[in-house]
């Protein structure tokens, strides 16, 4: 057999694995999740990503004031009225948007109710927003929808935000979008998506604001309130 051949043969089957590889892994991949303008909100392996700082669109919400939103009654479920944020003064808030198709919400779920559990004692409250985006599907069937919430693992207070107000306001672009509130109602806290490093991002910010002191970026355990109060801007 002439040496092209061969060579040709050899190369040919060098490649094979290689090929098997990327067709493997496209198969396992999951599927993109829209965001309300219908672009992909990240890739899909993006919760394999290291964190990184929040976009300016959130970072400037550190050290404000939330915009106001209000809900009525049968609008909210797993409270027995309203939630308004001016009623939580004195605690501080973990305030989330969310919505039901998207698998990066569905990941943050669980970390979120575990971090009300450990927290409610020591002044946290947990309150959702269920911002809808995905038409003709439950995220627009409230009913359902809350029926669907014990599945989430959510038992923390949401309200249905069928035109996504809430999320404009806040001019956020991605689902979930988090925000801590200090005892003052002022943002100490703001980030999107899901990452490896969030519970520990949300566990350190958490215990801050607690304190009364102001998160830096990123949040840290190793760093004690004190140095971190003094590292982002003052009130405003």
């Amino acid at each position: 057999m002439e040496k092209w051949k061969i060579a040709a043969i050899v190369a040919l089957l060098a490649a094979l694995p290689v090929y098997g590889y990327f067709v493997d892994g496209a198969k396992k991949l999951p599927a993109l999740e829209n965001s309300p303008t219908g672009t992909p909100t990240s890739e899909p392996d993006s919760i394999e990503k290291p964190a990184s700082p929040p976009p300016d669109y959130l970072m400037k919400w550190w050290g404000q004031k939330p915009p106001a939103f209000s809900f009525p009654k049968e609008l909210w479920a797993n409270t027995d009225k309203p939630v308004q944020l001016a009623d939580l003064r004195g605690k501080v808030v973990l305030l989330e948007l969310w919505r039901a198709q998207c698998s990066h919400c569905q990941f943050a779920a669980p970390l979120i109710e575990q971090l009300a559990d450990q927290n409610k004692s020591k002044g946290l409250e947990v309150v959702g927003i269920h911002c809808s985006a995905e038409k003709n599907t439950i995220e627009y069937d409230w009913n359902a929808l809350k029926q669907k919430l014990p599945q989430f693992g959510i038992r923390y207070p949401v309200a249905f935000d069928e035109k996504r107000t809430v999320f404009d306001k806040f001019h956020a672009k991605k689902f979930p979008s988090i925000f801590i509130l200090d005892r003052q109602g002022v943002i100490r806290y703001a980030n999107e998506g899901m990452t490896p490093s969030l519970k520990t991002e949300l566990e350190a910010a958490i215990k801050q604001v607690l304190d009364g002191k102001n998160p830096t970026w990123p949040p840290s355990k190793a760093e004690n309130a004190e140095d971190a109060a003094t590292k982002y801007a003052p009130d405003k």
